[in-house]
């Protein structure tokens, strides 16, 4: 079963890690479109453990038939407080775009995320 671990902190470059994230999805699938939209995912979900936290973890893993499984943790603050208004396109506390979220929720074929004061870990579910 193909499975690539991503660890993320500051000293990491996001170019590396989102260049094996984009080799990881050419090894699981040919449809390019399918490969793209796995790399983004990659890209946006390092983008927020690098400006959210300190550290987290990245897995990728083919778990059912024709699916492919991201898991991505951090030690961060979470967003408890701003969970609905982060979930919505334009917003952000950071000062960007506010689409990353929304752009996950678009990109994968199921979502879920748990944040709290300790931590966020989002489950992206993406069909190959």
């Amino acid at each position: 079963m193909p499975y690539l671990n991503l660890i993320v902190d500051k000293n990491i470059s996001i170019d590396g890690i989102i260049s094996r994230a984009e080799h990881f999805a050419k090894s699981i699938t040919d449809d390019e479109i399918k490969t793209t939209e796995i790399t983004t995912i990659i890209s946006e979900l390092a983008y927020n453990i690098i400006k959210y936290s300190s550290e987290g973890v990245i897995t990728l893993s083919v778990d059912l038939p024709n699916s492919l499984l991201i898991i991505a943790e951090d030690n961060g603050p979470g967003f408890v407080n701003d969970f609905e208004a982060a979930m919505q396109d334009g917003y952000s506390s950071s000062g960007s775009l506010g689409l990353g979220i929304p752009s996950l929720i678009r990109m994968c074929d199921d979502l879920d995320i748990t944040t709290s004061s300790s931590g966020t870990k989002l489950t992206c579910v993406k069909e190959l």
